[in-house]
């Protein structure tokens, strides 16, 4: 599951909170608007669990982007 991001829109670097409901490989990975990947978060084998993550978009234009 992955939860709304934090702080709003505005800044350049955000957290992504996700959760895993078994022990898997986990990842996330941001695309913008055109479906052209950006940037990847490969994490490995992570246990079942709540997660967060750092990400940090100062190098990217303005835009919207999903993940």
């Amino acid at each position: 599951m992955l939860s709304q991001n934090y702080p709003n829109l505005f800044n350049p670097i955000t957290i992504i909170n996700f959760s895993i409901p078994k022990a898997d490989f986990s990842g996330i990975k941001i695309y913008d608007v055109k479906g052209a990947l950006k940037q990847s978060f490969e994490y490995g084998y992570l246990k079942a669990g709540e997660y967060r993550t750092e990400f940090d978009g100062t190098k990217l234009s303005s835009g919207v982007y999903f993940y």
